[in-house]
């Protein structure tokens, strides 16, 4: 975790002086606008499908500080700390960033060029900045993805840890270092699992597909973890907790909540992707179907 607020702190810094300088250079040539944040300027080709999944798989990760509850001071106070700060902040600077970056490419090259572009914020720093800044850029961007995979192997394991802790994983995934008390097991797991699974596709699709690929698969698969939560938000407190039901927190939210991921797979529906992304929706179903079967399974197990 340390580690990660370290890279985290840079990688806010070079950014912020990066926006700091394209503003001023787009501000300069009046080209700062509110158009990035309407729906009818869409350019050509442009597809509001893939920038919601897009989005939605930058935002995903607050969530992740409730798996280290067990090894939390003060857990109660800490973890909605911790998930409603990074929330807010991680947010506020990913809508401000995403600005950033449209305003300095220009709106109109998001789809012939920055869509199409392997490190389009290294383009801009080549272009509003000297080469030094651009080095930090690059070097933000690989800390920036080994950060992510950290923090992800972080929570990840955690849950792993605890499935199996519970008898449904096998007992070496539960396996404790002995002197620092965190899950060895399910890390040294997870590192291979991601590593065995990116080259195989990283070979098959090419690297940039394959992350295009898991990063969609991801997204959607958080998207209906949201979902589930949404809707046992709204049965926990009614049925659990009535004296607590709050019409606007416990039942509107979380049905917007619901509605909006529906609609966005609805858009999937309609607008089905390019290869090969158009076979996630098919995975997503036969997962969601194993998932099914072995809840029934485990369930008699445990009973």
């Amino acid at each position: 975790m340390n580690v990660d607020l370290t890279f985290l702190a840079f990688e806010i810094g070079v950014c912020l002086v990066l926006a700091v300088i394209v503003l001023f250079h787009v501000g300069q040539q009046g080209g700062l606008s509110a158009i990035p944040f309407t729906l009818n300027t869409i350019p050509a080709g442009g597809d509001i499908t893939v920038g919601i999944v897009l989005a939605v798989l930058s935002y995903i990760g607050f969530e992740t500080a409730a798996a280290l509850g067990e090894e939390t001071r003060d857990p109660h106070r800490n973890i909605p700390r911790a998930v409603f700060g990074s929330m807010l902040v991680v947010g506020l600077f990913y809508v401000f960033m995403a600005y950033v970056g449209t305003v300095g490419y220009g709106i109109n090259h998001m789809v012939t060029g920055y869509a199409n572009d392997a490190a389009p914020f290294d383009t801009i720093g080549r272009h509003y900045s000297g080469p030094f800044l651009v080095v930090l850029i690059d070097l933000v961007g690989v800390l920036s993805f080994f950060g992510a995979a950290l923090a992800i192997i972080n929570a990840g394991a955690r849950i792993m840890y605890t499935v199996g802790r519970d008898g449904l994983f096998p007992r070496w995934t539960a396996w404790l270092h002995p002197l620092r008390r965190t899950p060895v097991g399910s890390v040294a797991a997870l590192c291979v699992f991601g590593l065995l699974i990116g080259l195989m596709l990283g070979f098959v699709m090419t690297p940039i597909v394959a992350f295009g690929f898991l990063g969609t698969l991801d997204a959607l698969f958080v998207l209906i973890i949201y979902a589930l939560v949404c809707i046992a938000s709204i049965r926990f407190f009614w049925r659990k907790r009535r004296s607590h039901f709050s019409v606007l927190r416990h039942g509107i939210i979380p049905a917007l909540g619901s509605l909006l991921i529906l609609g966005i797979f609805c858009l999937l529906v309609i607008a089905p992707a390019p290869p090969p992304l158009n076979l996630i929706p098919f995975i997503l179903i036969a997962w969601l179907l194993l998932g099914i079967g072995m809840m029934f399974v485990l369930r008699g197990k445990i009973a």
